[in-house]
């Protein structure tokens, strides 16, 4: 994780000083070094060869950014805060291992920026309050989400295609066989079964949606109307 979404995360939660401080240094060292980084791309690929009085300046500038990061760094000392599946251990008092951390509150929740990893970071406070950062990969997201998902019942998936047929009828009109529910879904990519086309429009027709007509074996429906509801 870089610096600057550690820095988020400490500023999100509200953490104590020195830890704010100490990662506004590391902050700090990041961007130093990026811009180091950054000269010394230009002085390889950008700088003409024969230029040696501009190489030698980037390079220069480079060095001396370096050495005022390795200064931060110094300051910053070796603790770092580390992407963890339930929370910043560093940052929490020492506690039984063996007890699950609860949260208990959701506080907000962080997008990564464009150049950091994708990591989705929540702030949350734990039951006994102190503050926890969670972390979610892409995988660790997409689980999530699974979970959260309502399951589709083969009930609710039932009523979405009959309000689909129905509403295609309404807007359509006409006369509506089997054959052309198949033909309509067909043209839509969906499954298109004989039976299930026969079921669907007669239901419709006993939820007093459709008006039945013609013998069985050349059975259509029509859009019911007021009057035909009154029937």
């Amino acid at each position: 994780m870089s610096a600057a979404m550690e820095l988020h995360v400490a500023l999100s939660l509200r953490l104590d000083a020195h830890e704010a401080y100490r990662l506004a240094f590391a902050y700090e060292a990041e961007a130093l070094r990026k811009q180091a980084a950054t000269l010394r791309r230009v002085e390889r690929e950008e700088t003409p060869a024969d230029a040696s009085g501009v190489r030698e300046g980037l390079l220069r500038a480079a060095l001396i950014l370096d050495g005022h990061a390795d200064q931060l760094g110094t300051v910053v000392g070796k603790a770092t805060v580390t992407p963890a599946a339930t929370a910043t251990p560093e940052l929490l008092p020492e506690t039984d291992t063996t007890d699950p951390l609860i949260v208990d509150r959701f506080d907000t929740a962080m997008e990564p920026a464009p150049e950091d990893p994708p990591v989705l970071i929540v702030g949350a406070v734990a039951a006994d309050g102190r503050p926890v950062a969670l972390f979610f990969d892409t995988e660790a997201r997409d689980k999530v989400a699974a979970w959260l998902a309502p399951k589709p019942t083969r009930d609710s998936a039932r009523e979405r295609r009959l309000e689909q047929l129905l509403d295609t009828i309404r807007t359509h009109g006409g006369r509506w066989t089997t054959s052309r529910v198949q033909d309509m879904r067909r043209r839509r990519g969906q499954t298109a079964q004989r039976g299930t086309a026969r079921h669907d429009l007669a239901e419709l027709h006993g939820r007093g949606h459709l008006v039945e007509h013609g013998p069985v074996d050349g059975r259509y429906y029509t859009l019911a109307t007021r009057e035909d509801r009154r029937a």
